[in-house]
């Protein structure tokens, strides 16, 4: 028996329980696969999804079948399905509902609706909603009176050069979150290329992507991932998840948030 067809009798079972209240996945059929890694396969319910074009949600069914690797991290179960909520345009996410399976019986179920978290680009949930984007050819439309409309259409932003590195910022990706005051970007740090020949790093180092989480009220901020990036593809990651820092005044960090906060018209 396939790995999918042992989520038939569950998901008929649960079609049951959720047809009242919330979309219930349908059968082994129905399941389109997203992609894999190292601790799970994941899948959405295309007979499940509801997109509601007027408001910018889309309601899914998320199925994740973890592999032996995955098995060892998550003893509990053999899989996990969950229901998701998207805010396409604000790029954010709940998950509304969770349930563990093991040898295909039910062991587990969290009804409890998590905060609105924002997407995090490369992750799982973001591969999920850009398949989604993908196959339902959904675009993410700005109103045309943001203040984000207001700042150069090109994904990477320069904002200075200091010593060997050229920095620039995602506008593409960038999440702003106002009645917070934080706001999630990621930084490059591109070597030039005088500097590269100069180090004989050519061949090697081309520059560092950091993520960063931006609190513009306490001007506070940490790094929650950073990458290294070579010349020849390769990509080193490092779940960094720092400490909050102060941001100096007149260092890199600094200028880099002035910029952000300049250009999408936000007042500290």
């Amino acid at each position: 028996m396939s790995i999918l067809h042992k989520w038939v009798i569950p998901l008929i079972s649960l079609s049951i329980v959720f047809i009242l209240t919330l979309p219930s996945p349908g059968n082994c059929d129905d399941w389109v696969y997203i992609n894999k890694d190292v601790m799970c396969s994941y899948y959405y319910n295309r007979e499940s999804i509801n997109i509601n074009r007027n408001i910018n949600i889309i309601d899914v069914w998320v199925n994740f079948i973890y592999t032996e690797e995955g098995k060892k991290i998550f003893s509990i179960c053999d899989s996990n399905l969950s229901l998701y909520k998207f805010d396409y345009n604000k790029k954010q996410y709940q998950k509304i509902k969770s349930i563990c399976y093991k040898s295909s019986k039910i062991i587990q179920t969290d009804s409890s609706e998590i905060e609105w978290e924002y997407i995090k680009p490369g992750s799982i949930i973001d591969e999920i909603i850009n398949k989604i984007f993908d196959d339902y050819n959904i675009k993410m439309v700005v109103s045309t009176d943001s203040p984000e409309k207001k700042v150069n259409n090109d994904d990477w932003v320069y904002v200075l050069n200091e010593d060997m590195f050229s920095f620039y910022y995602d506008n593409k990706n960038i999440h702003i979150d106002r009645d917070s005051k934080k706001i999630e970007v990621w930084v490059k740090e591109e070597l030039s290329e005088k500097e590269r020949e100069k180090s004989k790093l050519l061949d090697k180092l081309n520059y560092y992507l950091t993520l960063n989480l931006f609190d513009y009220d306490k001007m506070e901020f940490k790094q929650i991932k950073s990458f290294s990036c070579f010349m020849s593809g390769v990509k080193k990651s490092i779940e960094s998840d720092i400490e909050w820092e102060d941001v100096k005044p007149g260092d890199v960090y600094d200028k880099i948030f002035t910029k952000i906060l300049e250009d999408h018209n936000i007042q500290r």
